[in-house]
């Protein structure tokens, strides 16, 4: 069994990605609608990173399009986490209504059956086994069926996603985020 940093280490390498937006860049680059996003690697971003890498590892959500929008509506379904990865959840989770509503519902209501992880300190949850995690997130249980409360958070959750990304509310808070930033010295890696 490996621990989730080991794991991770993998995960990156099959995802083709840098070790976790930690290469150094300022900006990372996603896609909305097959054309290039940029996001800025602001330090709230760098402190959720490492949460939303290990879902992705928990659920089994590759890195494509599809996959963050079933991590960002896994994520909400769960419930609370920091301010900046909600915004950015409701945003791959509206991408992902729009493009794969079934998948995006599917995942959005397996993580209202399931835990986030973001009540564990990132050093224990890099140390932790990748199947530890997994129970502890509730990603080793079957899917389970709908009911009408997770319909309804479903809409609400869809209402609020709109309301951040359909109005200025979203770029206007990025934008704020980055400026905050911007006025502080950039971390060392």
């Amino acid at each position: 069994m490996a621990c989730a940093a080991r794991a991770l280490e993998g995960f990156y390498r099959r995802e083709k990605l840098p070790a976790g937006g930690h290469d150094g860049a300022r900006i990372d680059w996603a896609r909305a609608f097959g054309l290039p996003v940029p996001i800025v690697n602001t330090r709230a971003r760098l402190e959720v990173l490492p949460y939303h890498d290990v879902h992705h590892l928990v659920t089994g959500y590759v890195t494509d399009e599809a996959g963050e929008a079933e991590v960002g509506a896994w994520s909400l379904g769960t419930g609370d986490g920091p301010a900046v990865g909600r915004v950015y959840d409701l945003g791959t989770f509206l991408l992902g209504l729009a493009r794969w509503p079934r998948r995006t519902a599917a995942a959005f209501v397996r993580g209202r059956h399931g835990h986030n992880l973001y009540d564990v300190p990132v050093g224990e949850l890099l140390a932790t086994e990748e199947a530890v995690l997994r129970r502890r997130a509730g990603a080793d249980r079957a899917a389970q069926a709908a009911t009408w409360r997770d319909r309804l958070a479903l809409l609400v959750i869809a209402v609020e996603a709109a309301a951040w990304w359909l109005t200025p509310a979203a770029p206007l808070f990025m934008a704020l985020t980055v400026a905050r930033e911007a006025l502080l010295p950039w971390p060392e890696r």
